[in-house]
């Protein structure tokens, strides 16, 4: 068996919850007893032995070799510094700019979701300035124009 902390909590179901760093937590109705939790606890060792192997894994991984996370990136110009978040609990990864970094926020750590996240995210920001721009200049031009999509370039163009 492993060390855990117990909240008793207005829930109708036991819940067990691993925090980035390794710990236990486990939810419980105060009407439900110690046994019972042990009980289910039992069930759920190979799962909770299993998530924090993943977790360990995730923060050597975060440690290591990933390059895009180690340098700042540019967004309008400016350098900013990268950081993920790792939270179990989060139901949809997500990235944003607050403050002084970007954050990248997942559940799980996964270097290719992560950096389709960022991606996605970048594609999304360039969208909405284009979409402005793109709307001011087809006035002043008199030009509709029907779509816009920003895609991924398999070549550079215009550099010799």
């Amino acid at each position: 068996m492993f060390a855990y902390e117990l909240k008793r909590t207005k829930r109708k179901t036991i819940g067990i919850k691993i925090t980035t760093e390794g710990a236990v937590i486990v939810m419980a109705p105060s009407y439900v007893s110690e046994r019972e939790i042990k009980k289910v606890l039992k069930t759920k060792e190979n799962w909770v032995e299993k998530k924090k192997i993943e977790i360990k894994k995730a923060k050597e991984q975060m440690a290591g070799d990933l390059a895009f996370l180690k340098e700042r990136l540019f967004y309008l110009g400016q350098l900013y510094q990268v950081d993920v978040v790792l939270e179990p609990e989060f139901l949809k990864p997500s990235v944003g700019l607050y403050g002084e970094k970007i954050y990248i926020m997942v559940p799980s750590f996964e270097e290719k979701e992560m950096k389709m996240m960022l991606e996605q995210w970048y594609r999304m920001e360039a969208k909405k300035i284009i979409v402005d721009r793109v709307a001011l200049y087809q006035e002043q031009i008199g030009v509709l124009v029907n779509q816009i999509r920003i895609k991924e370039q398999k070549t550079r163009w215009g550099s010799a």
